[in-house]
C-alpha cells in the first residue's frame, strides 16, 4: 500500500477492512457453530426428556387402567355384597316370620293342652261321679247279662272279668297321665 501511493493507501483500508471483515465472519461463525451444537445438544436433550415423558405418560396410562380395572373390582364386589344382604335380610325375614308363626303354635298347643287337661279333670270327676251313682254293682249287671250268680259276685260260667270301676277308670287314668305330660 505504501508503494502504490495513494491509491494503496485506500487498497490497504480496504483491505484493513476486508480483513477485520473476516475476522467478524469466522467469529460469528465460530459462534454460530457454537449455538448450533449447544442447540443440538439442547434439541437432543429435549427429544431424551420427551422420550423420558412419553414413557412416564405410558406408565401413567397403564397405572390409570389399572386402577380403573381395580375400581370395577370393587364395583362389582359391591354389587355382590349387596345383593348377599339382600338374601341375608330376606332370610332373617323368613326366620323371623317363621319364629312368630311357632310362638303362634305353641301358644295354641298350650291353651289346648290346658283346655285338654280341664277336660280330663272334669272326666275324671265324672267318671268318679259315676262310679258314686253306681255304687260298686258289677260291669255284667250294667249291660243287663242275667244269670245265677256264684259266691264273690261272679255269675256262673264267667270268666274273670274286671269291675266296672276298673274298667272305667283305667282309660281315664290314661287320658289324664297323657294331659299331664303334655302340660
Amino acid at each position: 500500500a505504501a508503494r502504490a501511493g495513494e491509491a494503496g493507501a485506500g487498497f490497504a483500508v480496504v483491505a484493513e477492512e476486508v480483513r477485520a471483515l473476516a475476522q467478524r465472519c469466522a467469529t460469528a461463525a465460530r459462534e454460530t457453530a457454537t449455538k448450533m451444537g449447544d442447540s443440538t445438544s439442547k434439541t437432543e436433550l429435549g427429544v431424551k426428556i420427551c422420550a423420558e415423558s412419553s414413557g412416564s405418560f405410558a406408565q401413567i396410562e397403564a397405572f390409570v387402567q389399572r386402577l380403573d380395572a381395580l375400581v370395577n373390582q370393587i364395583a362389582a364386589a359391591s354389587r355382590e355384597q349387596s345383593e348377599g344382604v339382600v338374601q341375608v335380610n330376606a332370610s332373617v325375614s323368613s326366620v323371623d316370620t317363621t319364629t312368630q308363626q311357632m310362638a303362634a303354635v305353641a301358644e295354641e298347643n298350650a291353651a289346648i293342652s290346658e283346655q285338654l287337661r280341664v277336660e280330663a279333670d272334669t272326666l275324671t270327676r265324672t267318671v268318679g261321679q259315676l262310679f258314686g251313682l253306681i255304687g260298686g254293682r258289677r260291669q255284667n249287671d250294667l249291660i243287663g247279662r242275667g244269670g245265677p250268680t256264684r259266691t264273690g259276685g261272679r255269675r256262673e260260667g264267667d270268666r274273670r272279668q274286671p269291675s266296672a270301676e276298673a274298667v272305667v277308670a283305667a282309660p281315664a287314668k290314661k287320658i289324664h297321665r297323657a294331659v299331664h305330660q303334655v302340660s
